[in-house]
């Protein structure tokens, strides 16, 4: 069983991990009011003219910022979902055998929703 002051620096690591994630995608984001999110990844700009070269050159880089935004998302989603586990009381037990998850992996991982066993 964890004990209190481990679940508060775990809290505390995922707090700090999450205001870390959204910075991150406040970064290269813009804010708007019609799409799901509320943000989306800023497109490169097609109101001038562009060299074809430069033109597949910004669409890569926007095709890696929208892998890099969805990567960043669902980890976003699995720290909120390990905070809310912290508030109501059930957190670091196995999502899958309902196990304690050890404490050393969730030093490396306080998201992680199963034991080592489960994950593997």
């Amino acid at each position: 069983m964890l004990k209190d002051q481990e679940k508060q620096e775990l809290k505390k690591l995922l707090l700090d991990e999450r205001d870390r994630i959204e910075k991150e995608l406040h970064s290269f984001t813009t804010e708007t009011s019609d799409s799901p999110g509320g943000h989306e990844t800023l497109m490169p700009s097609q109101e001038r003219e562009v060299n074809p070269e430069d033109q597949a050159s910004q669409e890569e880089q926007y095709f890696k910022l929208k892998s890099l935004e969805n990567i960043l998302e669902q980890r976003l989603i699995e720290v909120n979902r390990a905070l809310e586990k912290i508030d109501e009381k059930n957190f670091g037990t196995c999502e899958k055998c309902g196990q304690e998850i050890p404490w050393q992996r969730l030093k490396v991982n306080p998201a992680a929703p199963t034991c080592i066993s489960c994950a593997a």
